[in-house]
């Protein structure tokens, strides 16, 4: 398996929610964003943007490599925000504030709406963090620098013996 196709099978692993939202800021964030008319308007659906990036790739090794580089250095970056139980106490803290303060200025709708989000924040930061532990395994054995340069070396060999 190419680089990018070990990243988008450990993706295509997780739930749902996650690869929407992971999925959709990366999206956001890839320099070009594979098709320029997605930038207006980016959108869910996962299934396109996979089917975009494996396309892509497919179509050299170094393209392979340079993409699952600049993805996982993006997915690194969204991780990185939720991979700790301190930057959940820290977001927890802050929707509290928010609530409370939404609570002071009579606006129950939005106070309900943060405490909403304040109810499910266990169950996401569980998911996260489980998530950015099955990330750290797969960026130090399959996709660790080592083990992509050693897939790029054998596909430029492979692709000059033919």
């Amino acid at each position: 398996m190419s680089p990018i196709e070990i990243y988008l099978a450990w993706f295509n692993q997780q739930a749902t929610e996650t690869k929407e939202d992971l999925g959709l800021q990366i999206e956001l964030m890839l320099p070009g964003n594979v098709d320029e008319s997605r930038l207006e308007t980016p959108s869910l659906d996962v299934v396109a943007l996979v089917r975009a990036l494996t396309e892509w790739a497919a179509r050299d090794p170094m393209q392979n490599v340079g993409l699952t580089l600049s993805v996982a250095a993006l997915t690194e970056f969204v991780l990185a925000r939720r991979s700790s139980v301190e930057k959940w106490t820290d977001v927890k803290q802050m929707n509290e504030h928010y609530r409370d303060e939404a609570l002071e200025e009579g606006q129950r709708d939005v106070a309900a709406k943060i405490g909403a989000t304040l109810q499910k924040m266990p169950l996401r930061e569980k998911r996260w963090l489980h998530v950015a532990n099955t990330w750290s395994e797969l960026r130090s054995a399959q996709l660790s620098n080592k083990a992509i340069d050693e897939w790029l070396l054998s596909a430029l060999v492979a692709r000059q013996l033919k």
